[in-house]
């Protein structure tokens, strides 16, 4: 597998992985997925806890492709929004970037 690049002017302090964080043939976090998220500052270990499942894949209606859905993706949001990567808008589920 040849690994990605990192686009040109990305913030060096932001977050960039070149492999896959989840297994390509189940919705599961690899190993390498658990440390990244960990170091990242995701507390996986509550997140385990939860009833939610931690990934589940979830077909986008307009677009029609699949994305992330589950406490992990949650959590990478709630992350961003820390970070002040996104904001949230008040009453609404629109983010911005």
């Amino acid at each position: 597998m040849r690994r990605k690049q990192k686009p040109a002017g990305s913030d060096p302090g932001g977050l960039f992985v070149g492999q896959p964080l989840c297994a390509l043939d189940s919705i599961a976090l690899t190993n390498r997925g658990r440390a990244t998220l960990t170091g990242f500052g995701i507390d996986l270990e509550s997140l385990d806890k939860k009833r939610r499942p931690l990934c589940r894949p979830c077909l986008d209606w307009s677009m029609r492709r699949h994305h992330l859905a589950g406490s992990v993706s949650a959590a990478l949001v709630d992350r961003f929004v820390a970070l002040g990567w996104m904001t949230r808008a008040n009453d609404s589920r629109i983010i911005r970037v």
